[in-house]
């Protein structure tokens, strides 16, 4: 299996209804190209709060997994409780082509795989991650992205 890499950095929150969001997102200091997501509120599974992030993927490609690099700090109530693939072409649909619900609350540095079923990219990829922020002061932190060819 390939992989495609991607950088973190180009990521933004969204609502359940797109902009704006509970959630910030801003550049992590150690390094810098990670990002770390925050919020001043605690974010509850209700909250449909995620983190979209743009894949730039040749049409025809078959997706086989993605590869999420992450570290929880905070308490047992911060996570990401989904890791969703979508494919847009018109602006008005973005089908689900991946959706993996396993909660992800390593509070080391990790790299969590995620298997697809292997579909061929014809539109444009986000990756969508959706998280929960137990309170003020906790975070996590995202680094490489990777999709698996």
């Amino acid at each position: 299996m390939s992989a495609i890499h991607f950088s973190p950095r180009t990521a933004i929150a969204v609502g359940p209804a797109g902009p704006p969001s509970k959630l910030s997102v801003g550049p992590h200091s150690g390094p810098s190209t990670a990002i770390a997501v925050t919020a001043s509120v605690t974010i509850k599974e209700s909250d449909f709060q995620w983190v979209l992030l743009g894949l730039t993927v040749p049409d025809g490609i078959k997706v086989k997994g993605v590869v999420v690099c992450y570290q929880v700090v905070g308490g047992k109530s911060t996570y990401i409780s989904q890791v969703r693939l979508t494919e847009m072409t018109t602006p008005n649909t973005a089908l689900v082509k991946h959706d993996d619900p396993t909660n992800l609350t390593s509070t080391l540095p990790v790299c969590y795989k995620s298997k697809a079923s292997g579909f061929s990219v014809s539109g444009t990829i986000t990756l969508e991650l959706k998280l929960l922020i137990g309170g003020k002061g906790e975070k996590i932190l995202v680094g490489g992205i990777a999709l698996l060819t």
